[in-house]
């Protein structure tokens, strides 16, 4: 657990859990948070993370936002020449009326297999600056919610979403 702002410029973060109570800070240069692991980060309300968030290994790692939050970078990574797509595993935000954007610096793409809204409480909204690439195609891939009509999702790029988008009864409200 982390209750202060973090100034640094690379991490790795393998399996476990890191509770970001305060901001994870670029202090000069582009950086990354990496995933070598299926770890995840628990990213508290106001606060974000000012780098790109990439994985090892695709599948692997969870961000979680308890409220209000953002990623400046760019999110997991897509084809490179002959290196392959790393997506994360999931992203979830939590159903309490909260704004998460993605990609607010320069338009930076995401690349992430689910994003999940979690709770009943008030939907909550999701943007997308740069191009927002949501599932490979698998059985869990897509955009799910746990109650009928909550999660908002603004797409301000291209977006290719390769799964479900809800699901009978649990209809995003996108």
């Amino acid at each position: 657990t982390m209750n202060n702002s973090v100034y640094a410029y690379d991490m790795e973060l393998g399996a476990g859990t890191l509770a970001l109570n305060g901001s994870f800070y670029n202090p000069g240069a582009i950086m990354t948070l990496t995933f070598t692991d299926d770890g995840e980060v628990v990213v508290g309300d106001e606060q974000g993370i000012d780098h790109s968030v990439v994985t090892s290994n695709d599948g692997e790692g969870t961000l979680t936002f308890l409220g209000n939050g953002e990623v400046t970078g760019q999110v997991g990574t897509g084809v490179d020449g002959e290196t392959p797509a790393k997506f994360l595993k999931v992203i979830n935000v939590t159903n309490s009326s909260f704004s998460v954007n993605f990609g607010t610096a320069e338009g930076a793409p995401a690349y992430v297999n689910s994003l999940n809204f979690l709770g009943s409480d008030w939907g909550s909204d999701v943007s997308f600056y740069g191009d927002a690439y949501i599932g490979q195609g698998g059985e869990i891939d897509g955009i799910t919610t746990e109650t009928d009509g909550y999660g908002y999702i603004s797409f301000y790029g291209d977006a290719v979403i390769e799964g479900d988008v809800g699901s009978a009864g649990s209809a995003v409200d996108a």
